[in-house]
């Protein structure tokens, strides 16, 4: 790493200049394909992979790399993403950089302080403890404003927290079926329009890669090495040019 940058391991990791980002709200904070509205749909994971690199985006943070559920088994998110195609503007950390002692910031916490949200596309809801949300909705932005913008100032108040963990029940199967349908040859105008779908978040959609249109079930977790790298790899969802 240059000189002066934060370090990627030990305590030099939570001198607050990082925050991170990660799923929550799902078992294992993992992204599953094996739900009724997405089973063994590799869609799926595009679609909430692709909002959470646009909400990493949004406020800053390291993304923390989600883990895959099919079936019996776990995957790595980076069998199957082109971590490449994240470059520039999102870093993220490997899925067990939680789990991963040398990454805590002392003995006894792996990080400083913790926040907790739920979007559900319109409005936010801060979630205190185990409590339930407190919700607050988005406020209509004025035309000129990004989404990235609204995002940022609706996460305002988890600004301090150095992990922010985000759950998103909006992001189910009618929203998933939009985002990756969309006709990528006509304007994302168009999508916005018709299905629902915000340009800004159509863009981070359109330029992710993968290795295949869904999880390889033989890269299992348990049995993965370098070989299973998409690093470089990948192809734009739809094999779209």
């Amino acid at each position: 790493a240059p000189p002066g940058a934060p370090a990627y391991y030990g305590a030099g990791a939570h001198d607050g200049r990082t925050k991170y980002l990660a799923l929550d709200g799902t078992s294992f904070s993992g992204i599953s394909l094996c739900e009724r509205d997405g089973y063994h749909n590799g869609r799926v994971i595009k679609a909430r992979v692709a909002v959470l690199a646009f909400l990493a985006a949004a406020t800053g943070r390291v993304l923390v790399l989600p883990r895959l559920l099919v079936d019996y088994h776990v995957y790595f998110l980076w069998t199957f993403l082109d971590l490449k195609s994240l470059e520039p503007g999102v870093a993220w950390r490997e899925t067990n950089f939680p789990s991963n002692l040398r990454s805590w910031k002392n003995a006894t916490h792996p990080f400083s302080s913790t926040a907790r949200v739920k979007l559900d596309g319109k409005a936010v809801g801060l979630v205190a403890d185990d409590g339930p949300a407190r919700w607050a909705r988005l406020a209509k932005p004025p035309p000129s404003t990004s989404l990235e913008r609204v995002w940022a100032s609706a996460l305002a108040p988890t600004n301090d927290a150095e992990l922010l963990l985000v759950d998103m029940p909006f992001a189910d199967g009618t929203f998933v079926a939009a985002l990756s349908n969309c006709d990528f040859e006509k304007s994302p105008t168009t999508c916005a329009r018709s299905q629902g779908v915000p340009d800004e978040l159509l863009r981070v959609f359109q330029r992710l890669k993968w290795c295949g249109d869904t999880v390889d079930l033989n890269k299992l977790a348990a049995k993965s090495f370098q070989g299973f790298d998409c690093y470089g790899k990948g192809r734009y969802h739809g094999n779209k040019k």
